[in-house]
C-alpha cells in the first residue's frame, strides 16, 4: 500500500514536468529567426563563445556545452532551453512551498498546481525555444535568488543579505540588464512597507546590492580584457547604447506602444488569466497579514512589467523581456488559490473544456499571430476588426460559462475565468503546434525554409544581394556583397537581388520605394518573405 502511494504522489509530481516536455516537443520543428541566428554563430566555437561582447557570456558558454554534448544545430539550444524551463518548474514548486510553508501538508497540492499553471502558459512553454538568455539563464538564475531570500527571510543578518547579493550577481553575469536591479528594488519596496524601518530596508538592499556589484563588476572587466577583443562591452553598453537610446527617451516615442503590448499580453496569456489573477490579486494588500510573503512576488512582478512595458520601444514588445514574470504569475496564481476560498466545480464539469476550446480554436486561432501579421501588413482596419471580433468572440464565452455555473453553489465568476483560462492555452497550443511558422511568440512569420531553398537554387553567389541576416545564414552562402534593407535604401537600385521581409518592403521609405518599384520585378512572394531581382 505504501509503494502503491509512493509511486502514485510521484506520478503526480512529473506529470506537469512530462507535459511540458511534451508540449515543447510540437515547437522544435522550425528553425530560430531573426536575433536568435546570433545564439548560434556565437555558440559555433569556444573562441567565439568566448568573445562574446553584446552581454556577459554564460548563456553561449552553456550554449557550447549544449552543442558539444548533443550536437551541432539549434536543436542543441533548443534542448538547453527545455532543460532550464525543467530547472524553472522545479523552482516555482520550491518557491510555491516556501510561500505557502504555514499550511502543512495541503501545501504541496497548490506546489503541484503553480507547475501547471505556468506548463499552461504557451508562452512559457514557447519561449523557452528562444535562444535568448532571459528564459534559459536569467530567470532560473532570478528565481533561484528569490528562492533563497524568501526561505531564510526574517532569519538572518548581513551575511544573509550579501548571499543573496551574491545570488544576484549571479544573474548580471547572465545579462547586465535591468532585471537583477528591479528584484533587488523590489525586495527593498517589500520589506519598506512591511513592518521594517525604512532605513533598515535601505541598508539590506544596499548590502546585496553592493555585494552584486562587487563581485560582477571586476570579475567581468577581467573576463573581458582577457577575452573581447575590440570595443570592451561595458565601453558598448555606456556610449553606443547611451548614443542610441537617448533621442528616443527625449523623443518620448518610447511610451507610445503601451497598447500594443498590453494587447500583446492578452494574447501570451489569455485574458482570461490575466482576469483570473487581477480578480484573485485584489486581496493581497488588502490582506497582508495573510498575503504576507506573496506580496514580495506582486511587487516583483508589478516592476518588470511596469518597467518594460513603459521602457521598451517596439510595438506589441518581446515576451522574452517579459519572460521572468510569467513564473512569478505562477507562484502568485496557486498561492491565491489556496488562500482565497475560491471553490471550483466538480470533476465533471471539466467537459465543458471541449467544446469551449474548439470555439477558441475555429474562430479566434492564434492571436497573436493573427494580429502581428496584420500590423506588419500595415492593415490596421483589418487589425481593429479582429480585436473587436477577439473581445466579442472571449465575452461571448466568458458570459456562456457564467450562466452554465451560476446557482450551483460555487464561484461562477472565478470558476468561468479558471475554466476559460485553460481552455485558451489549449486552443493557443494547438493553433501554433501546426502552424508552419517561426519564432511563435515573438514573430510569427512563415516560409523561411522555403525562402531559403528558392535562394540556393536561384540566387547566384555572384550577385549583390539585400538579404536578412537570418536567412543569409541558412542559406550558408557567400555573396559578393551584401546589404539589408535600412543599409541600401538610399542606393537602393544598385543591388542584383532583394530577399525581405514583407514587412519590412511596406516600411521603405518613399523614394526607396519607388526605386524599388522601378529597377525590380518581384518574382516569387513565399509565406512573410519577398523575392525580387533586377529588371
Amino acid at each position: 500500500m505504501a509503494d502503491r502511494h509512493y509511486i502514485s504522489r510521484l506520478a503526480k509530481t512529473a506529470a506537469p514536468y512530462a507535459a511540458y516536455i511534451a508540449l515543447a516537443c510540437f515547437f522544435i520543428k522550425q528553425p530560430p529567426m531573426h536575433e536568435e541566428v546570433m545564439h548560434l554563430r556565437d555558440t559555433g566555437s569556444w573562441a567565439s563563445a568566448l568573445s562574446y561582447s553584446c552581454h556577459p557570456p554564460l548563456y553561449v558558454m552553456l550554449g557550447r556545452i549544449a552543442r558539444i554534448i548533443f550536437g551541432e544545430g539549434y536543436r542543441a539550444l533548443y534542448i538547453l532551453g527545455i532543460f532550464a524551463g525543467l530547472i524553472n518548474l522545479y523552482l516555482i514548486g520550491r518557491i510555491i512551498n516556501a510561500v505557502l510553508e504555514d499550511l502543512g501538508d495541503k501545501k504541496e497540492a497548490f506546489s503541484l498546481a503553480g507547475v501547471w499553471i505556468a506548463v499552461l502558459m504557451p508562452v512559457f512553454v514557447q519561449g523557452s525555444l528562444l535562444l535568448e538568455i532571459e528564459p534559459a539563464v536569467l530567470t532560473p538564475l532570478s528565481l533561484l535568488a528569490l528562492l533563497y531570500y524568501i526561505r531564510k527571510e526574517g532569519r538572518g543578518g548581513t551575511g544573509f543579505y550579501a548571499m543573496t547579493g551574491v545570488l544576484f550577481a549571479l544573474t548580471m553575469w547572465a545579462k547586465y540588464f535591468f532585471t537583477p536591479f528591479l528584484l533587488i528594488f523590489s525586495i527593498f519596496i517589500y520589506e519598506a512597507t512591511g513592518g521594517k524601518m525604512l532605513r533598515d530596508a535601505l541598508r539590506s538592499s544596499v548590502i546585496m546590492l553592493g555585494t552584486a556589484l562587487a563581485i560582477f563588476v571586476p570579475t567581468y572587466l577581467l573576463y573581458s580584457k582577457a577575452f573581447i577583443t575590440g570595443a570592451n562591452s561595458f565601453a558598448f553598453l555606456a556610449l553606443d547604447k547611451t548614443k542610441e537610446g537617448a533621442p528616443l527617451f527625449a523623443s518620448l516615442k518610447i511610451f507610445f506602444p503601451m497598447a500594443t503590448k498590453l494587447m500583446a499580453l492578452t494574447f501570451w496569456l489569455s485574458p482570461f488569466f490575466i482576469a483570473a489573477v487581477i480578480w484573485l490579486m485584489r486581496r493581497i494588500f488588502h490582506d497582508r497579514q495573510t498575503f504576507r510573503k506573496e506580496r514580495l512576488f506582486a511587487i516583483a512582478t508589478a516592476c518588470i512589467f511596469v518597467f518594460y512595458l513603459t521602457m521598451h520601444p517596439y510595438p506589441f514588445g518581446e515576451s522574452k523581456y517579459f519572460y521572468p514574470i510569467f513564473p512569478l504569475l505562477a507562484v502568485l496564481g496557486s498561492s491565491l488559490l489556496a488562500r482565497s476560498g475560491l471553490r471550483l466545480p466538480p470533476l465533471r464539469y471539466a467537459v465543458l473544456i471541449i467544446p469551449a476550446t474548439a470555439v477558441i480554436f475555429f474562430t479566434i486561432g492564434d492571436p497573436l499571430y493573427q494580429a502581428i501579421g496584420l500590423y506588419r501588413s500595415l492593415s490596421m482596419g483589418r487589425l481593429y476588426l479582429y480585436v473587436f471580433f477577439y473581445a466579442s468572440i472571449n465575452l461571448a464565452l466568458f458570459g456562456a460559462a457564467y450562466a452554465i455555473f451560476n446557482g450551483r453553489g460555487f464561484s461562477a465568476f472565478g470558476s468561468s475565468l479558471v475554466y476559460l483560462s485553460i481552455c485558451s492555452s489549449l486552443s493557443l497550443f494547438a493553433s501554433q503546434a501546426i502552424g508552419q511558422y517561426q519564432t511563435r511568440s515573438q514573430y510569427g512569420e512563415n516560409g523561411a525554409l522555403e525562402t531559403v531553398s528558392f535562394i540556393r537554387s536561384g540566387v547566384p553567389s555572384s550577385s549583390r544581394v539585400i538579404i536578412p541576416g537570418d536567412i543569409r545564414f541558412y542559406t550558408e552562402m557567400e555573396f559578393v556583397k551584401v546589404g539589408a534593407v535600412s543599409e541600401g535604401a538610399e542606393s537602393i537600385a544598385e543591388w542584383d537581388w532583394i530577399v525581405e521581409r514583407k514587412a519590412n518592403i511596406l516600411r521603405l521609405k518613399p523614394e526607396a520605394s519607388s526605386a524599388l518599384v522601378s529597377n525590380y520585378r518581384l518574382l516569387r512572394h513565399i509565406g512573410s518573405y519577398e523575392i525580387y531581382r533586377r529588371r
